[in-house]
């Protein structure tokens, strides 16, 4: 069978979750398919995650620059601010950009004629629908929360969206929200989870770790940060380790790095990096922390529960607050400051039950272990053929 999988988000130099999942994917359907995987970005750099040898990569933006014209960036956001008042208007951005993919990727579509198209976003399904391929053998992955993916799609792009084959979500509270809108095409297929070995308890050292990229908006680390601050002094063999990259805006590492000296944490908090091993570092740890505003499937988090640790979370947070169990396999506090200290010490103090946490965080992620989830997805691509023979 013949695969294309389109992403226009950031695919170059970049360590996020959806790369990840791109990369995962096209290695495993590259071992009973042929897979082209097609993404467009304008950026110089390479995959941060190694993809088969066999697999075919196309740049749609190879060998030449992007960049959005001015006016197209003023009309973008007077386009914004109108939906806002709920116009639903497609963002001169997203249409600017996928016009710009058009002729390339109606090229590849002729000379792969591929059976079924993976989409990772509504941008790269609106131009797969642009250039007449038959909606009935594509499957768009909703990588977000659709509640926030709604708070953008233009009524345009739910028109499409409610054509294609299938709409692929993470959760099964996604899955309900889209049949509670209408949609009949919807299944639910989670994020694919490592599966680690069992770690000795006596190498886990007095550090609360956490991963994702720098983002003051959405990962928001600068409240752990603070939220360390405010018990620190009272554990002093402890320490945060952070790690990620790609700081937005790009002022925020210098102030996650002013945030740790006027909380005096200089020898208690570290900013990491991106690292290339990140399972070593997770099993090393006791405790992760995530503070995020808002998660389609925390890649960062699951992985951290498959390693056996006892996670913290926000009970305002999607996604967070369905895959940690409170009292169960991690911590589930109000969004502040001070439950999140709160919450911090309570592990900190409880080795037992960090333990006990750490354990079922284990065991529930074998729910979304390799073997199962793409088993789903080898049975939802057969689907796609057989109804369309």
């Amino acid at each position: 069978m013949k695969i294309m999988q389109i992403c226009f988000s950031q695919i170059l130099n970049s360590a996020g979750g959806a790369v990840k999942v791109f990369c995962n994917m096209s290695n495993y359907l590259c071992k009973e398919h042929d897979v082209v995987n097609v993404y467009a970005d304008a950026m110089e750099g390479v995959l941060f995650y190694k993809l088969d040898r066999k697999a075919i990569v196309i740049n749609l933006f190879d060998n030449r620059k992007f960049k959005f014209p001015f006016y197209i960036k003023l009309k973008h956001e007077c386009i914004k601010n109108l939906n806002k008042f709920r116009f639903r208007l497609e963002l001169p951005r997203e249409i600017y950009f996928k016009n710009a993919c058009l002729k390339k990727l109606k090229k590849h579509i002729s000379l792969m004629n591929p059976d079924v198209v993976i989409c990772y976003e509504p941008r790269a399904m609106m131009a797969l629908a642009e250039v007449g391929y038959p909606l009935d053998r594509v499957v768009v992955m909703l990588h977000m929360d659709p509640v926030k993916v709604f708070e953008y799609l233009s009524a345009k792009q739910e028109s499409i969206l409610r054509k294609v084959r299938y709409v692929q979500v993470l959760l099964n509270s996604y899955k309900s929200f889209l049949q509670e809108k209408g949609f009949t095409n919807v299944v639910c297929i989670g994020n694919v989870v490592p599966k680690y070995e069992d770690i000795d308890l006596a190498t886990r050292e007095n550090i609360i770790i956490h991963s994702g990229r720098l983002d003051k908006k959405h990962k928001r680390q600068h409240l752990l940060i603070e939220a360390f601050g405010r018990i620190a002094v009272r554990y002093p063999e402890w320490k945060i380790e952070l790690y990620g990259g790609d700081s937005t805006p790009v002022t925020y590492e210098k102030e996650l790095k002013h945030c740790i000296k006027i909380n005096n944490l200089e020898n208690q908090v570290f900013l990491k990096g991106i690292t290339n091993n990140m399972e070593a570092e997770l099993k090393k740890s006791s405790i992760f922390a995530f503070p995020s505003a808002y998660e389609g499937f925390p890649l960062a988090m699951t992985e951290a529960m498959a390693c056996g640790l006892p996670v913290i979370g926000f009970n305002s947070t999607p996604a967070v607050n369905e895959l940690i169990v409170n009292g169960s396999n991690g911590i589930l506090c109000d969004e502040s400051i001070d439950a999140l200290a709160n919450a911090l010490e309570e592990l900190i103090q409880d080795e037992s039950k960090r333990i006990l946490y750490g354990k079922q965080a284990k065991k529930d992620m074998k729910e979304y272990f390799a073997e199962k989830i793409y088993a789903e997805w080898d049975c939802l691509i057969e689907n796609v053929l057989q109804e369309n023979k």
